[in-house]
């Protein structure tokens, strides 16, 4: 087993580049970074926009083009469309003038006060997650074995399955928290924090043999009705396979007082 990272953040600024520490990398190539760091780093791109009106991002698309590579990047941002009730915001990955990844965020006008009664519509939430202190009903990230280095990403978080375990498919909930900050000598945005640990909706409740099949999510979309409150983001996901090589995996996400939003993300499946 690898020693694990001691990096004091998953990345480092270096100029106008930020350079992954070894708390980025992901788990299927250890070159390579981890999808949620990518998708943390893009939502911290969108988030230097500064808005006429306060808004919020209510919609994240992150694609992951080609893999990252654990080496220096630029992080780029532009104004798409600008408005006084909708706004959209681009970012984007790029090493020697290389896509690596993008994002594209819609942000909506927050400043007003809408009192409505839900009715019917009050439990279309669903059932609510136990909390992050319930028992703990199975495998962490399911990879901690014998002849397998723990990915540096897996280090930077801490993950409680409390519902389901590995391999099991459906239910599969976890509380997953970042341990480190995505970048160092900055705080972590509940935006970043929601983008970086919501990239476990594919992993979670998969239930394909590791040691068999490879299958990286293509893109990861969040669609949020607030922010998430304190550390820990609640994951209850699913995943659905095609017999052609693609699936989709998709969660309803959560704080501890409740429901905020939901992700999904497609997969590409192969045999290793």
């Amino acid at each position: 087993m690898a020693t694990a990272p001691t990096a004091a953040a998953v990345f480092t600024i270096d100029g106008d580049h930020v350079v992954p520490t070894g708390l980025a990398q992901g788990p299927w190539d250890p070159t390579v970074l981890h999808g949620g760091p990518t998708a943390g780093l893009l939502a911290r791109a969108i988030e230097q926009i500064t808005p006429a009106v306060p808004m919020r991002v209510g919609r994240l698309t992150v694609d992951l083009l080609r893999p990252v590579p654990m080496a220096p990047m630029r992080v780029e941002h532009e104004i798409v469309r600008e408005g006084r009730q909708i706004m959209v915001v681009d970012a984007r990955l790029v090493a020697e003038d290389r896509l690596l990844s993008r994002a594209s965020a819609l942000l909506i006008r927050v400043d007003r006060e809408i009192a409505v009664d839900a009715g019917p519509n009050a439990a279309a939430e669903g059932e609510p997650m136990v909390a992050p202190d319930a028992p703990v009903t199975g495998l962490g990230f399911g990879v901690e074995r014998e002849g397998y280095d723990l990915p540096g990403f897996l280090h930077a978080v801490e993950l409680r399955r409390v519902g389901g375990d590995l391999g099991a498919g459906v239910p599969a909930q976890a509380w997953v928290r970042l341990v480190r900050p995505l970048v160092e000598g900055e705080p972590t945005s509940p935006l970043q924090r929601v983008a970086c640990l919501g990239d476990f909706t594919s992993g979670l409740a998969n239930f394909m043999d590791f040691d068999r099949f490879l299958s990286p999510n293509a893109d990861i979309s969040y669609h949020l009705s607030r922010y998430p409150i304190g550390e820990w983001v609640g994951i209850d996901s699913a995943t659905v396979l095609g017999a052609d090589g693609m699936g989709q995996s998709r969660a309803r996400l959560f704080d501890t007082d409740g429901f905020i939003g939901g992700s999904s993300t497609s997969l590409v499946v192969a045999p290793r």
